[in-house]
């Protein structure tokens, strides 16, 4: 991060390592299995293979990093999400609330 903003942040402030230091772990993780936790597909790599996708142009080339994204972006829940985005899919009525038994029957206020 600190590269890409041109400011030296000390390291035991900045919340961030320097993104050859992080791509190498991601690289080992990667290395293992499709994706980061090995053979199935987690909340993990919906985090962190979207925003390799956005990112690309500002990451190395590295085709196991590449493939990684090429997984992600093809999934079809991916691309319902950037139809639903761009306002594509309907949304539908909203989820019906139910009220708890403890405050049926009371009003607040």
């Amino acid at each position: 991060m600190s590269k890409f903003v041109n400011f030296e942040v000390p390291r035991t402030t900045a919340g961030w390592v320097p993104l050859e230091e992080s791509l190498a772990t991601l690289m080992q993780r990667l290395a293992g299995g499709p994706y980061l936790l090995g053979k199935r597909f987690s909340a993990l790599d919906a985090l962190y293979g979207t925003a390799f996708a956005q990112l690309a142009q500002l990451l190395p080339k590295a085709p196991l990093l590449e493939q990684y994204v090429e997984r992600i972006v093809t999934r079809p829940a991916y691309a319902r999400a950037l139809a639903k985005d761009a306002g594509k899919v309907p949304q539908g009525p909203a989820p019906r609330t139910t009220r708890s038994r403890l405050t049926a029957g009371h009003d607040a206020g």
